[in-house]
């Protein structure tokens, strides 16, 4: 199962909760790949690769009902908007859930100044690439655009 890493913008933090057609707790971060880790993620559409996309990471609790049955989260990708009035890039979304105590506390950390540094995120809709490596996957986001994550890990800064 193909292994994608993202870094997190923590100057782009929002914690808060919502109503999305259910009462959630949530954890936003700005996102992209991580450019230690070598990797690109070439897309069907042909935006150029996840690579030269920025998203947004959220996190709710698991006590909410899933969304689209996705039980440990999924990997959204929206295509570009072009209008006069507001042109918006081509983006990703990523929702991880987690137990709702595991996610106050990683609030708490957060408030407390620890930093959010990388999410791994494993994905079964995805292929590697050619490389050897493992660094290339692809993405069939035009017949996919919402993929399930099977698992994640978390690397924390203290």
């Amino acid at each position: 199962m193909p292994i994608v890493n993202f870094v997190l913008d923590n100057a782009k933090t929002a914690i808060g909760s919502g109503n999305l057609g259910r009462p959630v707790w949530l954890l936003s971060f700005t996102a992209h790949l991580a450019d230690a880790c070598h990797q690109h993620v070439d897309l069907t559409t042909d935006e150029g690769g996840l690579q030269n996309l920025e998203g947004i990471l959220t996190f709710e609790a698991s006590s909410s009902p899933p969304y689209m049955g996705f039980e440990n989260g999924f990997l959204m990708y929206f295509r570009a908007w072009d209008d006069d009035i507001s042109p918006t890039p081509a983006s990703f979304q990523m929702m991880l859930r987690m137990e709702e105590s595991d996610l106050f506390r990683l609030m708490d950390a957060v408030i407390a100044g620890t930093k959010l540094l990388r999410v791994s995120v494993s994905v079964d809709q995805m292929e590697y690439g050619w490389e050897p490596d493992g660094s290339g996957m692809r993405w069939d986001n035009a017949s996919h655009p919402h993929i399930e994550i099977g698992g994640y890990q978390l690397t924390l800064a203290h």
